[in-house]
């Protein structure tokens, strides 16, 4: 009996959901038996549960992608945050993990053909978002550095971005956009979307997540870390990128930002 009742408990759940996540599909039938209507109908009832449902997870997503909002309005970015929902519900019970593919979400969604850095903004923010809620892990500092840079030299230890540390290359000027757009109400200009793009460093130091423009040899060499391969891969792609890139400026300057972290072998 109590199988059963499990499993019972089980099926509601799952018709509750389809009722509530695909509105444009008839609910369940066997939700008749299962839901006492009284002076609603059971469709109303659903209906006011859904737009409940709904309605507090399109607010989820545009607190975690408020530029987007910005950027194309309050109508628009909870018409297509209320399509997303609908084509990708929440598959676990910590919404702080869901989104994370809303980004590719708008890259196809055809509404915003008309938009092409949306979805690259969009990106920033998943970033962002990801840095925030990111484990820690032991970083290389100033103050260990010169201990742990033989070891790494030597292939004693692998060297390794530190889990908040997400990078991204657009063509279009990101960091700028997103300035621009938080001060939108106090300027009277206009963006240059076709200004050059930016490659973007992004990262929590300390209890704040700060974001940072990278030159085409330094995202090369964090790219490489990011996809999990060596120092000397990660040296050579930076190099052909550009054949400038300073390793020892570099290393000084993101071992301030505290971005990385060891792998012992």
């Amino acid at each position: 009996m109590l199988e059963k009742n499990a499993f019972n408990r089980q099926v509601l759940h799952e018709n509750l959901a389809q009722s509530i996540l695909q509105p444009d599909q008839a609910y369940p039938m066997a939700l008749d038996e299962e839901i006492v209507s009284g002076d609603i109908s059971l469709q109303g009832r659903l209906d006011i549960y859904r737009n409940n449902v709904i309605g507090g997870l399109i607010d989820v997503v545009m607190a975690r992608y408020p530029i987007v909002e910005i950027l194309v309005g309050d109508e628009f970015a909870r018409a297509m945050a209320r399509a997303y929902i609908i084509s990708s519900p929440p598959v676990s019970g910590n919404l702080n993990e869901y989104g994370v593919d809303y980004p590719a979400f708008i890259a196809a969604f055809p509404a915003a053909n008309s938009l092409p850095y949306l979805a690259d903004i969009a990106q920033l923010e998943a970033l962002e978002h990801q840095a925030y809620y990111a484990p820690e892990a032991r970083l290389i500092t100033l103050e260990n550095a010169q201990e742990f840079l033989p070891r790494i030299l030597a292939n004693t230890a692998s060297l390794a971005l530190h889990p908040s540390v997400g990078v991204l290359k657009s063509e279009y000027a990101l960091i700028d956009l997103k300035a621009f757009s938080l001060n939108a109400q106090n300027s009277d200009g206009v963006f240059d979307i076709t200004a050059a793009g930016q490659s973007v460093l992004v990262w929590r130091f300390g209890f704040s997540v700060e974001v940072h423009a990278l030159s085409l040899g330094e995202y090369s060499f964090l790219n490489m870390l990011h996809a999990g391969q060596g120092l000397s891969a990660a040296l050579e792609a930076a190099l052909n990128s550009d054949g400038n890139f300073d390793f020892e400026v570099f290393w000084t300057s993101m071992v301030q930002r505290e971005i990385f972290t060891l792998n012992e072998k």
